[in-house]
């Protein structure tokens, strides 16, 4: 079955186990849904920090009051994206965005936000504008890695893409690091991207 054979690979927690199985109990259950457990069992555990990134998240702490759980430094953006916890996006940005500011001003990078969730289909919405969104739908490549489909609107495709493929590259960066997603595909009516 499906969760002895990957139960075997991996230490897998007890309380993810049980709910697959409440799943694998079921006569119908979405193959989407097979997908996002699969995904889930083989989230990349293990996220290595250099001491630089250590030393970026404590200044985030300090000047938000905030805690990150992941940096990323995009050097091809000159950028720095963290990661912060849910429902602390508020707390993070402060009050019209003077923590993000203060933080851009001390670093001298840009600083882009990212809510984590542990639903993959969620934390891409997160990523990409919500709002803009129509669907999302996870898959299987042929090699074996998995792939992200996302539709948008046509009308609002450039905002969701970002300036460059901004938000784009973004979304692929944490797929890939947090659900091994290796493709985000941003499709609407006209045409699609691939990142």
């Amino acid at each position: 079955m499906l969760i002895s054979k990957h139960y075997k690979k991996k230490q897998i927690p007890n309380d993810v186990v049980k709910n697959l199985s409440k799943f694998q109990n079921q006569s119908r259950f979405k193959w989407d849904r097979k997908i996002f457990w699969i995904i889930r069992m083989t989230m990349t555990q293990e996220i290595k920090l250099t001491t630089d990134q250590m030393k970026l998240m404590s200044l985030f702490q300090n000047v938000t009051k905030a805690t990150a759980r992941d940096c990323i430094e995009d050097e091809k953006r000159d950028r720095i994206i963290f990661v912060v916890n849910e429902g602390k996006m508020g707390l993070a940005i402060g009050k019209g965005g003077a923590h993000i500011k203060s933080l851009q001003n001390k670093i001298d990078r840009n600083v882009e936000l990212v809510e984590y969730n542990e639903d993959p289909i969620k934390l891409l919405k997160n990523i990409l504008n919500e709002k803009y969104i129509t669907d999302i739908k996870i898959s299987e490549r042929l090699d074996g890695s998995f792939q992200a489909n996302v539709e948008v609107d046509g009308a609002k495709k450039g905002v969701v893409v970002g300036r460059e493929g901004r938000n784009a590259e973004k979304a692929r960066i944490l797929a890939r690091r947090y659900f091994n997603i290796t493709y985000v595909m941003i499709n609407s009516k006209e045409q699609a991207f691939e990142w």
